[in-house]
């Protein structure tokens, strides 16, 4: 139960993140690669997005890699240090970290 909450919350951050930068769901969908009926069903909750399709879409929105992945929960900090974790972050977003 709690991780449908989490992706139903993480929807609509993406949602309201898109709106908020006045960029339309077909031009996101574009963007990342995707079709904006599948976009719209990412941002609905009801299909999880892909580590690969996330990073596009940070790229479109042109907002860290990083802070979308852990909005999703795919990254989540265990305990690490605030500038180790800071440095973590910093990696993914320029590319030198992958996850997948």
């Amino acid at each position: 139960m709690q991780a449908e909450t989490e992706s139903q919350d993480f929807s609509k951050y993406l949602r309201r993140l898109r709106r908020d930068l006045s960029i339309l769901l077909r031009e996101l969908a574009e963007i990342a690669g995707v079709s904006p009926s599948y976009l719209s069903r990412i941002e609905n909750g009801m299909v999880p997005a892909s580590t690969g399709i996330l990073k596009a879409i940070a790229d479109g929105l042109k907002i860290s890699r990083a802070e979308l992945l852990e909005r999703a929960g795919r990254i989540v900090n265990k305990g690490v240090t605030k500038e180790d974790w800071q440095y973590f972050r910093m990696k993914i977003d320029e590319g030198e970290i992958d996850i997948r």
